[in-house]
């Protein structure tokens, strides 16, 4: 049983190292009196012959955006790890006050921590009241449902659920928890709910047992469950939808909720209730919420930098199903401004270039959902700002040019 002061466990729907997830890690430092001692689990990716890069990228991002030192816990396979590094590795989970994991296989990690010390060792931990995070596919391997993602999604294997390692069992949670929720990378076929899309999600949700609950998390966004407070918090640029009988239950970034919500005897769903998703094409983005996504977006500071531009990406979608006229103008309105933000940096033409470079990735990601209108917007704020797209086969290019007065045009953002 847990102790009467555990720590909190957050989990990360994608971007775990990017400007927009920093917030969060803050807002987890900020719980540690003192000095953090953070560690990371490499894990995930142990199978993965840049395994050693990702780990060094984690080290990196901890110490130049969190000002942070981050000890790697390496245990790559459980066949070849021997005694002298075990002890050194539970020596450091030991004393860590955050522990991190993040990207790789869900099934590889629960087959390399099931029933292993180090996953023993961390979540005696989080009971002593240490913090975790786990994002991507250490996030589905914390399930007590855990889905095979890659098998089914690239491989072509049934749906189905494989055992988790159910870390918040003794916190009354038999959770199916599902990153990526509103994934959009499909472009024309539906890739949302952890790339199942819809009609996978009903098979899937037919093998789960009454009492099961199913925890979507939004990219870029992080819910954050505290254990000892019994309450959980949604930070980024999404939200999380909890998932039961039938019923979906939606929490916007900024929102809070009790974690009796994700539990099962009798709870009823407090947030926005919908009714459950049919199988089908995805349905259409609702342009007022994803309006007051972009505005909230644009109120943040620059470490939100990744968020907002997805709050942007996401705005432009929903706006090509939009025929309130006046609606359309207010979205557009507020299309203009975040792209003009993001592609002006304060400090001059070299600053300017990671924004330019993140607007580019996002014209390319409307160009290929055909989203062509939108695309050509972004294009002409940029040049209207002086920088020049050039489209070529090996993808866009962009260079500075003399700046250009933008006109807005009739049906574009």
């Amino acid at each position: 049983m847990p102790t009467a002061k555990p720590g909190t466990v957050t989990l990360i729907g994608s971007g775990e190292m990017t400007d927009a997830m920093a917030r969060v890690y803050r807002a987890i430092l900020g719980r540690v009196p003192g000095e953090a001692r953070a560690v990371f689990l490499d894990t995930p990716a142990g199978f993965q012959l840049n395994a050693d890069e990702l780990s060094e990228r984690a080290v990196d991002y901890f110490r130049t955006r969190l000002g942070v030192p981050l000890a790697v816990a390496s245990f790559k396979d459980r066949r070849t790890l021997d005694e002298e590094a075990l002890d050194m590795n539970l020596h450091l989970i030991a004393r860590a006050d955050l522990i991190f994991a993040g990207p790789g296989s869900p099934t590889y990690t629960v087959s390399q921590w099931q029933a292993h010390p180090i996953f023993a060792a961390c979540v005696r931990r989080l009971h002593e009241g240490a913090h975790l995070i786990f994002a991507s596919a250490a996030v589905i391997a914390m399930s007590r449902f855990a889905l095979p993602v890659y098998e089914i999604y690239k491989v072509g294997a049934d749906p189905r659920w494989v055992d988790g390692l159910d870390l918040l069992e003794p916190f009354g949670m038999p959770l199916a928890i599902m990153p990526h929720w509103n994934n959009a990378e499909g472009g024309t076929h539906d890739t949302r709910f952890c790339f199942m899309g819809a009609p996978r999600l009903a098979i899937l949700e037919r093998q789960l047992p009454d009492d099961a609950v199913i925890l979507g998390i939004d990219e870029y966004t992080a819910c954050i469950l505290d254990l000892q407070a019994n309450t959980a918090a949604v930070l980024g640029a999404g939200g999380i939808t909890i998932r039961r009988q039938g019923r979906d239950a939606v929490y916007p970034a900024g929102a809070s909720f009790p974690l009796d919500a994700l539990r099962t005897a009798g709870v009823s769903l407090a947030a926005q209730e919908t009714p459950a998703t049919t199988p089908g094409a995805p349905p259409a983005p609702s342009l007022a919420e994803e309006l007051r996504r972009a505005r909230l977006q644009l109120e943040r500071q620059a470490d939100d930098l990744a968020a907002g531009l997805f709050a942007l990406y996401r705005l432009a979608r929903a706006l090509e199903s939009v025929a309130d006229a006046e609606q359309a103008q207010d979205a557009r309105q507020v299309l203009a401004a975040g792209l003009s933000r993001w592609a002006q940096a304060a400090g001059g033409p070299d600053a300017a270039a990671p924004y330019v470079a993140l607007c580019v990735a996002v014209r390319d990601e409307l160009r290929k959902a055909g989203l062509w209108a939108q695309a050509d917007a972004i294009r002409e704020r940029l040049l209207a700002l002086g920088v020049v797209l050039e489209d070529t086969p090996d993808g866009t290019r962009w260079r500075r040019g003399p700046a250009t007065q933008h006109t807005e045009r009739s049906g574009q953002t």
